[in-house]
């Protein structure tokens, strides 16, 4: 529970970094509808309150476990529900998935 709670707060501070004076953030989830969706959308209402006036948070409904880190790594989101795998295998550039390009521009905040 205590690791929870320091990644969160670290993942707090690090959004909290990112949208300054208004700025967006997108999170990158999978498609409407999805759990993951879901949780990307709880994860914003939480979190707007802590941004500065003005700023907005998008939720981006693709992607998912494969493609999050990409969208990620490509800076189409600063932040993205993604598995401990998937992210390992796009970090090594995985052949089968990613065609053996590493995205080493990412970093994981919470796993399991």
């Amino acid at each position: 529970m205590r690791k929870r709670a320091v990644g969160l707060t670290t993942a707090l501070c690090l959004i909290a970094g990112v949208a300054q004076a208004g700025e967006s953030l997108q999170i990158g989830a999978m498609p409407l509808g999805s759990i993951w969706y879901v949780f990307a959308a709880s994860f914003a209402k939480a979190l707007q309150p802590a941004l500065p006036a003005g700023s907005s948070i998008e939720v981006i409904a693709r992607g998912g476990g494969i493609g999050n880190p990409v969208v990620v790594n490509e800076g189409k989101a600063q932040l993205a529900i993604a598995n401990t795998s998937t992210s390992n295998w796009a970090w090594n550039g995985e052949q089968e998935v990613y065609k053996g390009k590493k995205h080493q521009n990412i970093r994981g905040l919470l796993g399991a």
